[in-house]
C-alpha cells in the first residue's frame, strides 16, 4: 500500500486524525464518556485545520454514530454529540477566520485542479475512478477494486463477534460515504486524499490473518504479504523517481532560456515551475488557466490534451507531459 510521502502536504496528520476519530467513535458506542466527546471535538478541529477534506471521515463518523444508535434504539448519546458538533464548527471557524478575511472563502473551498463535472460525466467516470483509487491505495498494477472488495467481504464473513461487527460497519461506512459526498460535489479528487483509508484497509488485511487457525497458514500469509509489500513499494519508488527525473529534464530545457509566462496543465510541474522561478531569482508567471491575452513562452500540456499548440514547436515529450516552445 502507498505509505510513501505525498507531495509534502499534511496527509499523514490527516490520516492520524482520521484514525483517532475512528477509534473514538468505536469506543463511544460502548461507553459514552465525556472524555470521548472532548477527544472527538479536539481531533476534529485539528483534522479540519490540517486539510479541509477531513470533511469526508468526519461526515462518515457522524453518519455511523447516528446509524448505530438508531439501530440500537438508544438515541440519548446522540444529544451529547450535538454539543460536540457545535464546538467543532465554532473551533474550525475561529481557526480559519484569518484565512477567510485575507484570502476569502474560495481559497478554502475551491480547487482549480479539481473541477466540477456534469452529472452524466461524473456517473460515466466514477467506475474507472474508483478502480484507479483502489489500485493507488493497494499499490497494485491492476485489479485493485476487485481485490479491495474481496478483502472487505472476507472480513465480513470471518468476524462474527459483536465488537468486530460494529467495527466492520464503521469501516464500511467510512469507505462508502465519501463516494456519496464526491457525488454531491460531482468531483473526482486526487487519489492522495484517500490516504486516510489506509489504516482501515490495513486492519482488514490483518484481520484475514487472524482468521487462519493453523500457525503455518498465518506464517505463510505474513511472508506473502511482506513480499508483496516490498515488491509494490520498490515498484512505486521506481515510478516516482522516473517521474521526477523526466520532470527535471523537461524543466531544465525550459530554463535554458529564462521564460516569463508558462501555461501548465500538470499540477506537479506547476508547483516545481514556481520553485524553479524562485531558485533562479526570476519573476515567472505560471498559469493553470489559459489567459487569451498572455503570450506564453512555453506550453506544458498533458499527452491527451486537446489544447491547440499552433505557433509552438515541440521540445520535450514524455509519458506525463508534452512541452512546446513558442516559435521565434
Amino acid at each position: 500500500m502507498n505509505f510513501y510521502a505525498v507531495q509534502g502536504r499534511g496527509y499523514l496528520l490527516l490520516t492520524m486524525c482520521s484514525f483517532l476519530l475512528l477509534v473514538i467513535c468505536f469506543k463511544y458506542t460502548s461507553a459514552q464518556k465525556r472524555a470521548y466527546l472532548f477527544a472527538f471535538t479536539f481531533i476534529s478541529i485539528i483534522g479540519f485545520y490540517t486539510i479541509p477534506t477531513f470533511l469526508y471521515p468526519f461526515v462518515a463518523s457522524i453518519i455511523f454514530l447516528h446509524f448505530y444508535f438508531f439501530l440500537n434504539k438508544n438515541i440519548n448519546p446522540l444529544f451529547k454529540l450535538y454539543a460536540a458538533y457545535c464546538a467543532v464548527l465554532a473551533g474550525v471557524l475561529l481557526l480559519y477566520a484569518p484565512v477567510f478575511l485575507v484570502s476569502g472563502v474560495s481559497s478554502l473551498v475551491s480547487n482549480s485542479w479539481v473541477r466540477s463535472l456534469s452529472l452524466n460525466d461524473w456517473i460515466n467516470s466514477i467506475p474507472s475512478y474508483l478502480g484507479d483509487s483502489a489500485i493507488w491505495l493497494l499499490n497494485v498494477e491492476t485489479g485493485g477494486g476487485v481485490l479491495l472488495i474481496f478483502i472487505m467481504v472476507w472480513n465480513i464473513f470471518i468476524h462474527t463477534q459483536r465488537s468486530e461487527r460494529v467495527f466492520q460497519l464503521l469501516s464500511i461506512i467510512h469507505l462508502l460515504i465519501p463516494i456519496l459526498l464526491i457525488g454531491v460535489q460531482r468531483v473526482l479528487p486526487f487519489f492522495r486524499i484517500w490516504i486516510y483509508l489506509i489504516p482501515i484497509i490495513s486492519f482488514w488485511i490483518g484481520g484475514i490473518c487472524s482468521g487462519f487457525k493453523k500457525r503455518y497458514l498465518k506464517l505463510a500469509y505474513i511472508l506473502a504479504l511482506a513480499a508483496a509489500m516490498l515488491f509494490s513499494d520498490l515498484r512505486a519508488f521506481r515510478n516516482d523517481f522516473g517521474f521526477y527525473d523526466e520532470m527535471n529534464l523537461a524543466l531544465s530545457k525550459i530554463f535554458e532560456v529564462i521564460p516569463q509566462n508558462v501555461y501548465c496543465e500538470e499540477d506537479t510541474y506547476y508547483v516545481f515551475l514556481n520553485y524553479y522561478g524562485i531558485k533562479h531569482h526570476v519573476s515567472l508567471n505560471v498559469d493553470d488557466t489559459y489567459e487569451a491575452l498572455t503570450n506564453y513562452d512555453f506550453l506544458i500540456l498533458k499527452p491527451q490534451s486537446n489544447f491547440s499548440h499552433q505557433g509552438y514547436d515541440l521540445i520535450v515529450e514524455n509519458q506525463y507531459v508534452v512541452v512546446y516552445v513558442r516559435n521565434k
